[in-house]
């Protein structure tokens, strides 16, 4: 079954679920009024159809697939959320949802005021009791850029064991460079295995720190109407295997291959390259080469690969007029990938770049821009702009569409009976799965609208 338990689909980071999708012909369920989302975030999904979103207040939403809210906790003291959460492996039906969250404070004690920062890993069961709290192993850190947490999964006898590993990129006191670290943190709270990935000196001017890969800066033909900032580059861990594999980049200069035993990463391969977005991992059935692990991610505007063994396969060059991709690619199955070409600028719109057997076999241009990647299904593939959420098939002829407005800052989710989940200001669209020919979440005149208040309170709103 296929469970979008992280940003962009399952730990292997390919955004693409194994299950056919409805075309976009109803008007779908909508729920408003959840708040201000973090850029680059998107909804998660257990294998039981809940979903999760947590928006930068710190505000972790639980609902049932069809937008029933269950409901909501926060993490409390000053934590904000800029990632999507990811959800644990089921046990007997039980399973864990683990928020990374952070917070700045100003420090007083010493002259001139220093800021400082705290990284935070929360655990909450599927009914929403917190688990446990972490404090993340860092010292004197003035501002973090997390990545979204990913999950490793790993034999140890007579059972798999769950690590969340994260991936944050921070700046020190008082501002020697930028360093990124990553960090395994066991599914009881223990700290696991830490390692310091890269370290640079960047261009910080005043209080504004910038990385490329992180953002996109804006110039003089801005699309939004407030900066964005996207979550630091994240972790691709592979499905299966008795000794997992995990890449991971710096956003920066360097993509990782490191083994994970369980006490400590260590490093196989690194590989250089400018800008590398977050990989995607293919198990061996999927990929071109019999019993070949391989890792896909693009690289200004270039698709890359490289085998798990005997390191780069090559790239395919896809030009790119304008602001090349740095967002992950999407596997659309049978060895074919795709990338999404993010703009903020009016004079270069996004775009989809479609790569088969190291060949480009299609682009198409997107009526308006985004900074997320499109997620697919076994039939579909779904694509959040500013404008409109857009649906298209595997020829990429277009299928349906909704208007909407400020769309494409947060990704869309794919749930494991086949509901589809977007998100445009704070408002959370559900499309229903193709079994589903009756009313969505019930008669057109309900729906369900989380209103403000304590831990699990819930309002009601109406069908959009």
């Amino acid at each position: 079954m296929p469970v979008w338990e992280a940003r962009h689909g399952a730990r292997d980071n390919t955004g693409y679920a194994r299950i056919n999708t409805a075309p976009i012909r109803r008007t779908p369920l909508t729920i408003p009024n959840l708040g201000r989302f973090a850029d680059g975030v998107a909804p998660v999904t257990a294998s039981n159809g809940q979903v999760f979103i947590c928006n930068d207040g710190g505000r972790l939403y639980a609902f049932e697939a069809n937008g029933t809210p269950l409901w909501h906790r926060d993490l409390g003291h000053g934590f904000v959320a800029t990632t999507s959460p990811v959800v644990g492996t089921p046990v007997q039906g039980h399973f864990t949802i683990y928020v990374l969250g952070t917070r700045a404070m100003d420090d007083h004690t010493v002259s001139p005021v220093v800021t400082r920062a705290q990284a935070r890993l929360f655990a909450f069961t599927e009914t929403g009791t917190p688990r446990w709290e972490q404090d993340l192993p860092f010292d004197d850190v003035r501002e973090f850029r997390p990545a979204p947490p990913s999950l490793l999964q790993r034999f140890v006898a007579p059972e798999w064991l769950d690590s969340v590993i994260l991936t944050l990129a921070f700046v020190s006191n008082p501002y020697p460079g930028l360093h990124t670290r990553i960090i395994a943190v066991s599914s009881g709270g223990a700290i696991e295995a830490v390692k310091d990935v890269s370290s640079y000196v960047s261009p910080i001017e005043g209080d504004v720190w910038w990385v490329p890969g992180f953002s996109f800066p804006l110039d003089t033909h801005p699309v939004w109407d407030t900066p964005v900032v996207l979550p630091a580059p994240g972790a691709a861990v592979e499905a299966s295997g008795w000794t997992p594999r995990i890449w991971v980049t710096d956003g920066i200069k360097y993509l990782f291959h490191y083994d994970f035993d369980g006490h400590a990463f260590t490093e196989q391969k690194r590989i250089e390259l400018p800008g590398p977005s977050s990989p995607v991992m293919l198990d061996p059935h999927e990929n071109i080469a019999e019993f070949q692990r391989i890792a896909f991610y693009s690289a200004g505007s270039e698709l890359r690969s490289s085998n798990v063994s005997t390191g780069p396969l090559g790239g395919t060059r896809v030009i790119a007029e304008g602001q090349a991709t740095k967002l992950c690619p999407t596997y659309l199955g049978n060895h074919v990938l795709m990338f999404t070409r993010g703009s903020d600028d009016t004079r270069f719109p996004s775009g989809l770049v479609v790569v088969a057997n190291g060949a480009v076999v299609s682009e198409t241009t997107l009526p308006s821009q985004t900074m997320v990647p499109a997620a697919a299904s076994q039939n579909h593939i779904f694509v959040s702009t500013k404008n409109v959420f857009l649906q298209y098939d595997r020829y990429m002829q277009k299928v349906g569409e909704v208007p909407w407005v400020n769309g494409g800052r947060i990704g869309p989710a794919i749930g494991p009976d086949g509901w589809v989940y977007a998100m445009a200001s704070n408002i959370l669209f559900i499309f229903p799965p193709m079994q589903n020919t009756g009313p969505v979440g019930g008669a057109h005149d309900t729906t369900h609208a989380p209103t403000g208040g304590g831990a699990g309170n819930a309002g009601r709103g109406r069908l959009g």
